[in-house]
């Protein structure tokens, strides 16, 4: 082998070796990856490596915020996956956040639907389907409903406290008397109206929440 023909084909094998490389980096770059730490849901992306990957970091300033770590319920059924396609983890990450945000519309706690509503609030910066969009429209007006109605429970609590006041209030040499003869008739019409919500609207949301994701029969 004479040395052009050596230097021609070490210049090969360097070429072929450097198109390999930008391949395998190329592959890596398109995989996607949900990993859990500490209850947190990281959503990564591999390095513009051959090897390696880091936390998914898009270009948009609202993507950025969707796919910030976000906290994964207690009890939820999560497992880490891996996505060879962008499209696919969008969707699957959409469906994740949306059936966490759901499973908070049958809490007992009042004050852990403000998580449901970051779950919705991140998914809103996302690009939406149409098929999404009604969707998401659909369970947050689900959430701002209970939200309204936990807040009617607050302001049913309070309206029976300021009575109590009021009534300790006309057992003492009172110089108000009048004004506090006033705001007991009028907390106790309130608390009379608010306190006639009748349990059966409970059943009732319970049926409207669960008809929001069924689907409609076409001609049905």
């Amino acid at each position: 082998m004479d040395f052009t023909t050596g230097i021609v084909l070490l210049a090969s094998m360097g070429i072929t070796f450097i198109g390999a490389l930008i391949l395998l980096c190329y592959l890596n770059r398109k995989w996607f990856y949900f990993r859990e730490k500490n209850g947190k849901l990281f959503v990564m992306r591999g390095k513009a490596f051959p090897f390696g990957k880091e936390i998914y970091n898009p270009n948009e300033s609202d993507l950025q915020k969707a796919f910030e770590p976000v906290l994964i319920p207690p009890y939820s059924e999560y497992k880490d996956m891996k996505f060879a396609d962008k499209a696919e983890m969008e969707k699957i990450y959409f469906d994740l956040l949306f059936k966490w945000a759901k499973k908070f519309l049958y809490t007992d706690y009042p004050e852990q639907i403000s998580y449901g509503f970051n779950y919705i609030e991140r998914l809103k910066l996302l690009k939406l389907t149409v098929s999404e969009y009604q969707k998401l429209a659909g369970i947050r007006s689900i959430i701002v409903y209970k939200e309204g109605c936990n807040n009617m429970d607050k302001a049913f609590k309070l309206l029976q406290k300021a009575r109590e006041n009021f009534e300790e209030c006309m057992s003492t040499d009172c110089k108000y008397s009048i004004s506090v003869e006033k705001n007991i008739e009028i907390i106790g019409n309130a608390v009379e109206l608010i306190g006639k919500r009748p349990e059966i609207h409970q059943t009732a949301e319970k049926t409207e929440i669960q008809s929001t994701f069924t689907p409609k029969l076409i001609g049905g």
